[in-house]
């Protein structure tokens, strides 16, 4: 429900005015403008897609396997949660 409601507000807020602002500017060429506008909001994928895969790439990293949850001490230290592994503290 989250995304789906945070998704359509963006959508909305973003897809919906630049297409009637474009209606209204060139009300002799609506097709060509309403068109021109869809083609640059699917296009953002062109560019965002590629950029997502090379920010995963670099900066994800998989979560490390410490145990069952009741052989893992969990410490908070100034709002961060840590585990105690081998007497070190794992972010």
């Amino acid at each position: 429900l989250g995304y789906g409601v945070l998704g359509g507000c963006g959508v909305g807020l973003a897809y919906v005015p630049p297409v009637a602002t474009l209606l209204r500017w060139f009300p002799d060429k609506r097709g060509l403008a309403t068109g021109l506008s869809i083609c640059g909001f699917g296009g953002g994928a062109l560019f965002s897609a590629p950029a997502m895969v090379w920010l995963l790439k670099t900066f994800s990293r998989a979560p490390e396997y410490l145990g069952p949850t009741d052989s893992v001490q969990l410490i908070t230290q100034d709002g961060v949660r840590f585990a105690d592994v081998g007497g070190q503290l794992k972010e």
